[in-house]
């Protein structure tokens, strides 16, 4: 709970443990350890979808739409049921917040496209409810699930932690500068 209501003050509290650590002598820091893990995402791989596989589900969602809307539109002002009036309307407005939901990932997958070989592109995929998750291999003993690199530093003396991130990469290749 502390740390939902203090969100936005944590990664200044972190900075100065850190250097707190170093004034007094506690850790150096001269020699850090770096790793990460592959920690699995909260969505399933059943919600990663391809460029084709969203545009047709788009179609669908677009055609349930238009179909619920049918239904409005056919029932007779005397006689409408307006608990199933009610009903029709909430799915309506679910499906179209949906469909706004498909339209964002497929700009995200799209963008996140351009910057992939150009052999890995037809293949890539999105998740609809994590787009920040990507497919990872040996995710929790598992292939190819949703998942994040998370990656720690640690001064070798204490094991304090000396930096922290979370990356969208599937592996470590680019987490350490020349």
């Amino acid at each position: 709970r502390f740390r939902k209501n203090h969100l936005d003050l944590l990664a200044d509290y972190f900075l100065q443990i850190v250097k707190i650590a170093k004034a007094s002598g506690v850790e150096d820091f001269k020699t850090i350890a770096i790793d990460g893990s592959k920690i699995q995402a909260a969505s399933s791989a059943k919600n990663n979808t391809t460029s084709e596989e969203l545009a047709a589900f788009l179609e669908k969602v677009r055609k349930d739409i238009k179909e619920y809307m049918s239904q409005c539109d056919a029932l007779d002002e005397d006689s409408i049921d307006q608990d199933n009036l009610k009903e029709v309307q909430h799915k309506i407005e679910h499906l179209k917040e949906m469909e706004k939901t498909l339209l964002t990932r497929q700009k995200e997958l799209e963008n996140r496209k351009s910057s992939l070989k150009p052999e890995h592109r037809d293949k890539h995929k999105i998740n609809i409810k994590e787009p920040d998750a990507r497919n990872m291999n040996k995710v929790n003993g598992n292939q190819k699930l949703p998942a994040y690199n998370s990656q720690i530093s640690v001064g070798t003396k204490t094991q304090l932690i000396a930096a922290n991130d979370v990356l969208m990469e599937t592996n470590d290749f680019n987490q350490l500068d020349h």
